[in-house]
């Protein structure tokens, strides 16, 4: 017959787990603490929040380098402005400008009326 009686659970392992967890749950609190303006925030409507720029940008004319740094834009999309360009110029054979508004501006994908109509203070269309 077996006699074995159950040891007790090992109390020095449950205390280190509880520490760990203690500390764990310590360093979410502090990083939520410090970053605690960014949590919860919506991203979409913070990158529209930085101040205007000091110079307006001609997507007629600009770079995709310089269109990147629109809010909202990204690289991505400001290849897909210039891309665009090109290609309207070359079908329609002209110099003239292929963006007269920001309206025009939702002919590229991903930019619709509510980033089209948030990027209007920061664009000028001026003849080049």
């Amino acid at each position: 017959m077996n006699t074995d009686i159950p040891q007790p659970p090992n109390r020095r392992r449950y205390l280190v787990l509880w520490l760990l967890l203690a500390v764990l749950a310590g360093l979410c609190l502090y990083r939520y603490h410090r970053h605690r303006l960014y949590v919860g925030r919506d991203w979409q409507q913070t990158q529209f929040e930085t101040a205007p720029l000091s110079d307006r940008i001609n997507p007629n004319t600009a770079s995709w380098v310089t269109l990147a740094q629109l809010p909202g834009i990204g690289p991505i999309r400001a290849k897909a402005i210039v891309e665009y360009r090109q290609q309207q110029q070359e079908k329609r054979a002209t110099t003239e400008p292929v963006f007269r508004s920001s309206e025009d501006l939702q002919s590229i994908k991903g930019i619709g009326p509510r980033i089209a109509e948030q990027l209007e203070p920061y664009l000028t269309f001026d003849d080049p």
